[in-house]
């Protein structure tokens, strides 16, 4: 497991209130209980769920959205379905409005693991597929930061990396990528206050190749 870097500010930056919009598309005809399904309760965790008709929004502190995110896709990928997640990461966006929000966490199930997270956070697939790109805003050294983030995903070793257009491709077990991806964005956001990380999550794809699944497989 990944050790996620609190940076030089302390338990603030590790806490502060950032936000992720997400969608979920399960590839199956009952997709709409399997969605609704996956959102049900993340309130419980500690963060603010504003859901419409497009996608989800989950607002809080850093460990709570991280752990609502992996319960989210983790609850759908274990109904063996194809599933996407699709999800934008933002923290310092000037342009939102005054006021934090700060939701009482009121889970009180079992939990595990480090952060104390409640068990469905852990549950995720032995093999998930990630892309994901990285925006450290008004950053000047903007792709020295990014290239950093992927050269350490690489020799973190806990994933498979491979650069494609536009964005870098995560293979590995569930728990690894979501944990790659944790720390590129807290690294990412000590270099540039208002940081923006995009991430498209697939599990259970009839069209991983062998080789991907070697990939896999071989971490």
């Amino acid at each position: 497991m990944l050790k996620i870097w609190v940076g030089t500010t302390g338990k603030e930056h590790a806490r502060a209130m950032i936000g992720i919009r997400f969608s979920l598309y399960p590839m199956r005809d009952d997709f709409v209980p399997l969605i609704l399904a996956a959102v049900k309760d993340l309130d419980r965790l500690g963060v603010e769920v504003e859901a419409d008709d497009v996608s989800t929004c989950l607002l809080g502190e850093e460990p709570h959205l991280f752990e609502a995110l992996r319960v989210a896709f983790g609850r759908v990928a274990r109904s063996g379905a194809h599933v996407v997640l699709s999800a934008t990461f933002s923290a310092g966006c000037p342009g939102e409005p005054d006021g934090d929000v700060c939701v009482p966490r009121a889970y009180g199930g079992p939990s595990g693991g480090e952060e104390g997270w409640s068990e469905e956070a852990y549950r995720l697939p032995d093999r998930v597929s990630a892309q994901f790109a990285l925006y450290p805003l008004g950053l000047s050294g903007y792709m020295d930061a990014i290239y950093s983030e992927i050269e350490r995903a690489k020799q973190a070793g806990v994933v498979n990396v491979v650069g494609r257009h536009f964005c870098t491709h995560l293979y590995g077990p569930g728990g690894a990528v979501f944990d790659v991806l944790r720390l590129a964005f807290t690294e990412t956001r000590a270099l540039a206050t208002h940081s923006v990380m995009t991430v498209t999550l697939a599990a259970n794809s009839p069209s991983l190749t062998e080789d991907d699944q070697a990939s896999t497989s071989a971490i």
